[in-house]
């Protein structure tokens, strides 16, 4: 069995050999990604461009989270895990009642509501 600088050396070799009878392969492997960032260069450079020196900064909003729905707590999927997860959620926030039905249960009220 050869050594692993012995192998490395004949892989190198194979790929000089496959490199030297695919002469233009070669080349159009090294031309065009050359080519492609001179192409992006001339775009980048014939464009104007603008220095801003002040930065925009926009007014605090006040996110809701999307899983409260109107001082309802409501979850999917309807298991002792995320029943038991929610509990505590809704415990930590005050005066939040709690859906113990899930999400099924809470969709198919407001069908009946509506």
């Amino acid at each position: 069995m050869a050594s692993l600088g012995r192998q490395f050396i004949l892989l190198l070799w194979k790929n000089f050999v496959l490199q030297k009878r695919k002469v233009f392969v070669s080349v159009f492997e090294i031309i065009l990604p050359l080519i492609f960032a001179a192409v992006l260069v001339l775009i980048r450079q014939s464009g104007e461009s603008t220095n801003i020196t002040n930065s925009t900064i926009y007014p605090d909003v006040s996110v809701q989270p999307p899983i409260v729905d109107q001082k309802r707590l409501v979850f999917t999927p309807n298991t002792y895990l995320t029943r038991h997860l929610c509990q505590s959620i809704a415990d930590s926030i005050k005066g939040m009642p709690f859906v113990p039905g899930g999400l099924n249960d809470y969709l198919e009220k407001n069908r009946q509501v509506n």
